[in-house]
């Protein structure tokens, strides 16, 4: 799906979708309604597992606008407005129609969230048995498993180092501490314990346990594999 050609069937139904209507007849308010409830969902049955190359976007795009502005048989009409413009959300001077490329990645990111939201499901069950249970703000991926997870993975990861979305600005809500992460989980002052107290992590021999099972009877309890010693050891552990 990285091969712009294999994005064809969705440009095609976009296309059909557009020689349906008659562009003349309906009002711009009609064709702003059109884009935003029937073709801002094309493309949504593949966006959810693969990340559209830039030319396909920059397509479907370029054919929304021109419906918009009311061209028709390949005539070109003056766009008073830079389309990017129109994507804006309504409180920063646009029209609130969905940008694809940012519906694509936000279709990517759900799984993320359905990771984090759904710890007990059993899709959330399988993905740690094949990749192990993650650490940090990321789902969990081995690198010789399906390629369609290690694309999406990956695409996670992107969003994260390219600050379309901190990490930092991502907490987990206690509750009953039960899919709280103790060591990688946001849960302690917007921080991760693990980024703070590296030494005691390496001495933990329960790096996955859950806040709650560290709190029994208002008490923290560790499993170390040896008693913190020397000072910074100790002075983490104080600070615990």
């Amino acid at each position: 799906m990285n091969n712009a050609a294999s994005w064809e069937p969705v440009m095609e139904k976009a296309r059909k979708r557009l020689a349906s209507w008659k562009s003349n007849l309906i009002s711009m308010g009609g064709r702003l309604t059109l884009i935003k409830l029937v073709l801002g969902s094309v493309g949504t049955y593949y966006m959810p597992m693969f990340r559209a190359p830039n030319k396909v976007t920059n397509k479907l795009e370029s054919m929304r606008a021109s419906f918009f502005w009311g061209e028709k048989d390949n005539s070109r009409k003056i766009h008073w407005v830079k389309w990017r413009l129109i994507l804006n959300s309504l409180d920063q001077g646009g029209l609130g129609v969905p940008s694809l490329n940012s519906l694509n990645l936000a279709l990517l990111y759900k799984w993320r969230w359905r990771f984090v939201t759904n710890k007990n499901s059993s899709w959330t069950r399988l993905i740690m048995a094949i990749h192990g249970k993650p650490q940090g703000a990321v789902v969990p991926c081995a690198s010789n498993t399906s390629r369609t997870w290690v694309s999406i993975s990956r695409m996670i990861n992107l969003i994260h180092d390219e600050f379309l979305l901190d990490a930092s600005l991502m907490s987990i809500k206690i509750g009953n501490g039960l899919n709280a992460n103790f060591w990688f989980d946001l849960w302690f002052n917007g921080v991760s314990l693990a980024s703070c107290l590296l030494r005691l992590l390496s001495l933990d021999s329960h790096i996955h346990a859950s806040v709650a099972t560290r709190l029994v009877n208002n008490t923290w309890i560790y499993f170390w594999r040896r008693e913190p010693r020397y000072g910074i050891e100790v002075e983490d552990q104080q600070a615990l």
